[in-house]
């Protein structure tokens, strides 16, 4: 035997820990929601670049700006859904490979994924997106139909 320690100060040394790991946790999550902010505006403006011709074919052909945003919407919704779908899965997978390769004979890792923050993921996901969609929608009122009619694939 090495060493003698109370429960007492085995508890507190594991909530120094946890304050450390939940502090790592918080900076990442903040840093994750950025980057997934960052890749729907890319993503929507280049959806935005690529499909100017279409959206000024329907705004001559009388489709309103709102009917179009209304599109636009409902499109970014089902590829939002989609990816979360594809993705709460893959994810768990990841957690499970992560805590398998860092298992040794001192420490076992049993990951576990409360419901709740695959709801929480999802909500913030979805907030992300639709605030994303709404100001790259704006920009579909800026297209020049005449410009994007008379371009040449």
């Amino acid at each position: 035997m090495k060493q003698v320690i109370s429960k007492a100060e085995m508890k507190e040394a594991d909530l120094q820990l946890n304050e450390g790991v939940y502090s790592s946790a918080v900076s990442l999550t903040i840093a994750a929601i950025a980057l997934g902010a960052a890749v729907i505006y890319s993503l929507g403006l280049i959806n935005l670049t690529e499909m100017s011709r279409e959206f000024a074919t329907l705004k001559v052909l009388g489709f309103r700006h709102k009917e179009i945003r209304t599109l636009v919407f409902r499109e970014n919704l089902l590829l939002t859904a989609a990816g979360i779908i594809l993705a709460m899965p893959a994810g768990l997978s990841a957690i499970i490979a992560m805590g398998k390769s860092v298992t040794s004979e001192s420490l076992i890792m049993f990951p576990v994924v409360q419901p709740l923050s695959y709801a929480l993921a999802a909500v913030i996901t979805l907030l992300c997106s639709y605030l994303v969609n709404a100001l790259v929608s704006r920009k579909i009122a800026r297209i020049d139909m005449v410009g994007s009619l008379k371009s040449v694939e």
